[in-house]
């Protein structure tokens, strides 16, 4: 799967029509059995809206919100540790937002300013490509954004992946 996944990076995948709410609680059914492994105390609250479906290619925006989940756990340095996921429709904008939240170390308004630079990291271990990553696949690939909404040290950080919906043929448009 992992290998998939970076051989998508290098080429132009092939995106379908997908609910992006299963996507999401695929990646954090899977996090929350890891969660008794990992020695944190940490629970993870999941709010889904019906949404329309996005074009999306499933396996590289299933390791976007992997990775923000991960960076949520890291993060986590509190006895009671909480991540909120959400996937909302944004009527106005046409869009899906995917939101990860945690309650964890937060970032400082440098790091905040440099989460997507490649290399940067705030970590012992890794290399500082997630975020670089999952920037490039939501950005590039999918035509969306994704964001710092919020952080702030001590209190958490807050990140938003956006996702166009496409046209309809009832808005006089074609796919």
């Amino acid at each position: 799967k992992i290998a998939s996944r970076f051989a998508q990076v290098g080429s132009t995948p092939a995106l379908e029509l997908t609910d992006v709410a299963t996507i999401v609680s695929t990646a954090v059914a899977y996090f929350r059995k890891r969660l008794p492994h990992l020695g944190h105390s940490v629970v993870i609250e999941e709010r889904y809206e019906a949404v329309p479906r996005v074009a999306v290619h499933s396996q590289l925006m299933e390791w976007v919100v992997e990775n923000l989940l991960k960076n949520a756990l890291d993060a986590s340095d509190k006895k009671e540790g909480k991540i909120a996921v959400s996937v909302a429709w944004r009527r106005e904008t046409r869009e899906v937002q995917i939101v990860v939240a945690d309650n964890g170390r937060g970032m400082s308004p440098e790091d905040r300013r440099h989460a997507f630079d490649t290399g940067y990291t705030t970590k012992r271990r890794g290399w500082g490509l997630g975020l670089a990553l999952a920037r490039r696949v939501v950005h590039e690939y999918h035509g969306g954004s994704i964001a710092i909404v919020e952080s702030a040290p001590g209190r958490g950080t807050t990140v938003a992946v956006t996702l166009p919906i496409p046209p309809s043929p009832a808005d006089g448009h074609t796919t």
